[in-house]
């Protein structure tokens, strides 16, 4: 625990934009954007980041619940996110709805994952680049 008011309690759950610049393309790293503003993604993202929408992918649309493991399954899936893959959230309102992704991804069991300190305010501010090209989602036929 952080005995500073400055300090994190858990640093190891945050990665700076330094060290995600010099690990996009590592194979096991998948960056993920999650917004409330579910337009923002469209307007620019870190390269090779995928947009999990944490009301319509993460949220059962019709009993007000999480989604059930099976669409969790098939949503890592068409990500290409294994058990073995590490996650790297970011997002708008200092990663607010980021951290809801990732705590729903830890209640699904996913034990990789990672807060990029800072959020989009972070690659706003030129510290990465931005793209608007998405990735071909992929299906990794992967069942978790």
């Amino acid at each position: 625990m952080a005995t500073h008011p400055t300090e994190y309690a858990h640093p190891e759950a945050l990665v700076e934009t330094d060290w995600l610049e010099k690990h996009l393309k590592d194979d096991g790293i998948r960056v993920i954007e999650s917004n409330e503003d579910i337009l923002l993604y469209d307007t620019g993202h870190i390269p090779g980041a995928v947009h999990i929408d944490w009301r319509a992918d993460l949220q059962d649309p019709v009993i007000r619940d999480y989604i059930s493991p099976e669409k969790f399954a098939r949503l890592c899936s068409r990500h290409a996110i294994t058990p073995d893959t590490t996650c790297i959230f970011y997002g708008d309102k200092a990663n607010w709805w980021a951290c809801y992704a990732l705590w729903a991804f830890r209640l699904f069991g996913h034990a990789k994952m990672k807060i990029l300190n800072g959020g989009n305010s972070e690659i706003c501010g030129d510290k990465l680049s931005r793209t608007e090209e998405t990735i071909r989602q992929r299906d990794s036929r992967i069942l978790r």
